[in-house]
């Protein structure tokens, strides 16, 4: 059994009394399995194994269990697995390289055995970048990310983009993915990505061994930007205080169109490369770093009209000041 884990805040300079924790028994159950590596044609000695909810964020999951391929059959085990959807992710390093695979697992009310995981290659996928206004980029060069679906930031391999703005991803595994790119000036956003052809940007693409297709990346250098400053209730400067522009609710879960910076010593901030469209800022004295994307925390703010409303077009500069949220009085 497991017992449910429940957040607690705290806040400073505050005492509570007493904290009443009620636990619950919760069924817990084992997965196991083989991993067989199709490029050493051996079983899969020195594979990881993760297991990832399928309602993961786009950070490092606590609940996110792990496994070391040891024994020479190339067998693993998870134990004290909740019930619920998971993607098992097999990944082998090798000169640099990583090829992975992703198995569906649902957890039911019994043990799931029997689990076969392959490591093979994955796709090369030909692509170029398409500039929208006049180039700027930070760095000498663009560097293009394939995120997958689950496990955001796990297995990202960058890509470096050529002078002529083309580039290669190589060994992308099969499954579904966003890109991400770096390396832009701060003015700048993804303003589409298309492949084979069609529309991807919201929605992301999937890949299929045997059947890659051209990708198109087209940046904007025409971002917007919001500026201003954040003030207390009492209208002095907040240093130090997130502040995140949220986009509307048809698009929360765009990760890629999300704005957030703190405020520097005099409590300002200056936001950029924002995409067009409708959004909310936010500012609160107190928030772990990412909370803004999950809508169970916004929802209490937003029933209080805390957010600012903004909307920008390509190339608009806004000024905004606003007043930091107290979140142990909101």
């Amino acid at each position: 059994m497991q017992a449910k884990q429940l957040p607690l805040s705290l806040q400073a300079v505050s005492e509570t009394p007493s904290i009443e924790m009620l636990m619950r028994q919760v069924p817990v159950y084992r997965i196991s399995g083989h991993v067989f590596n199709q490029i050493t044609h051996k079983p899969g000695i020195g594979t990881s194994v993760i297991l990832v909810p399928k309602t993961a964020g786009h950070e490092w999951e606590p609940n996110n269990q792990q496994a070391m391929v040891e024994k020479v059959d190339g067998s693993f085990e998870i134990t004290e697995v909740l019930p619920g959807p998971y993607v098992l992710i097999g990944y082998w390093l090798d000169e640099g390289k990583v090829y992975s695979s992703r198995t569906a697992v649902d957890v039911g009310n019994a043990d799931v055995a029997g689990i076969g995981v392959a490591i093979s290659g994955g796709t090369s996928i030909n692509g170029r970048v398409i500039w929208d206004g006049r180039p700027t980029v930070e760095r000498a060069e663009l560097t293009v990310t394939p995120t997958p679906e689950e496990a955001h930031l796990i297995f990202a391999a960058g890509t470096r983009v050529n002078q002529n703005n083309s580039f290669t991803l190589k060994e992308v595994g099969d499954g579904r993915y966003t890109v991400d790119v770096s390396g832009q000036s701060t003015d700048c956003y993804i303003k589409d990505v298309a492949y084979a052809g069609t529309s991807v940007l919201d929605d992301g693409f999937t890949v299929a061994r045997g059947s890659a297709a051209y990708l198109e990346i087209t940046i904007s250098s025409h971002g917007a930007r919001v500026q201003g400053t954040v003030t207390d209730r009492d209208g002095l400067p907040a240093p130090g205080v997130w502040v995140v522009l949220v986009p509307d609710a048809t698009r929360v879960s765009q990760h890629r169109l999300y704005r957030r910076q703190t405020t520097d010593q005099y409590g300002h901030f200056d936001l950029r490369g924002i995409a067009p469209g409708d959004y909310r800022l936010f500012s609160w004295d107190e928030v772990e770093e990412g909370a803004w994307e999950d809508p169970d925390f916004l929802r209490p703010f937003e029933e209080k009209r805390l957010g600012q409303r903004v909307t920008v077009h390509d190339g608009d500069t806004k000024s905004i000041n606003i007043v930091t949220i107290n979140t142990g009085q909101s």
